[in-house]
């Protein structure tokens, strides 16, 4: 299958182009990536991304993240959403503790391996990249979440995505998403260090992890000539895009623990604490 191509790995995207044009382009890389002998790679890429072993550790692990501060009372009651779903990585971790999960992705393949699994409870759906699919919208969702997959996508798809996920919260639900971070912006980190000494950490350790992953990571990211489309927020747009997607309706709460990647909670007003 044909991709269209870019000029560096975080090329701008250009001007006019809407988030239906952006949804064509990722459905047609995503694709091809999900048919790619490396389709674990870009599913997660971690270390170890060959090994069936490391894949469910790592599955686990981004479960436990994704799952934090929430009860076992909750979730088994709670019908769960998950935003880029892949073949359903975080399923077999997930469905057992809820009571429903809907999963939706943009590429076919990645539906078809998904569905082809049978996990009980769970059910997957084909989505256009900017909106969710009408047969999702059967219900209000508890929990709705998106784990490593906006940070794929440009701004103009976050912007008209997002909005239409919250539509479907159930009103004591709450939806969690993550954001591809600025790291030249250091604003809003929760850390000990002062933003010097953060500089200067992230520095040598990005030096060090290029160095140690080189046969790996780096190598296997040689191989994608796709353009990369993920935004990168600063700290201060994130806020304002939380703020204006949560309107009067919402609560938002931003949450960085390292310079890569920005957290945002939503929930109905007056119930961000119930857990």
């Amino acid at each position: 299958m044909g991709t269209d191509s870019c000029e560096g790995e975080h090329s701008s995207p250009p001007d006019g182009v809407d988030a239906h044009e952006w949804s064509r382009r990722l459905k047609a890389e995503w694709q091809q990536r999900a048919c790619s002998s490396r389709s674990n790679f870009y599913i997660a890429s971690h270390v170890g991304w060959q090994d069936e072993t490391a894949r469910q550790r790592q599955a686990e692990l981004d479960c436990a993240l994704v799952l934090t501060g929430l009860p076992d009372a909750f979730l088994s009651t709670a019908d769960v959403f998950e935003v880029g779903c892949g073949y359903g990585r975080l399923v077999p971790c997930l469905a057992p503790r809820v009571q429903s999960y809907t999963g939706m992705d943009i590429a076919p393949t990645f539906v078809a391996q998904a569905r082809a699994a049978r996990f009980p409870t769970a059910r997957f759906f084909e989505t256009d990249g900017s909106s969710v699919p009408e047969a999702a919208k059967d219900r209000t969702y508890d929990l709705i979440f998106s784990a490593a997959v906006l940070i794929h996508c440009p701004l103009a798809v976050i912007h008209a995505l997002v909005p239409e996920c919250l539509k479907l919260l159930s009103p004591t639900g709450r939806m969690r998403i993550q954001l591809l971070a600025d790291p030249h912006d250091l604003s809003g980190i929760i850390t000990a260090e002062s933003l010097e000494d953060m500089a200067e950490r992230v520095t040598r350790e990005t030096a060090a992890t290029n160095n140690d992953q080189s046969a790996t990571v780096e190598a296997e990211l040689a191989t994608d000539t796709h353009c990369y489309m993920g935004h990168a927020f600063t700290y201060a747009e994130a806020a304002g895009f939380a703020k204006a997607c949560a309107g009067s309706v919402f609560t938002h709460f931003l949450l960085r623990m390292d310079p890569l990647f920005i957290y945002v909670e939503f929930t109905v007003d007056g119930h961000g604490q119930q857990r």
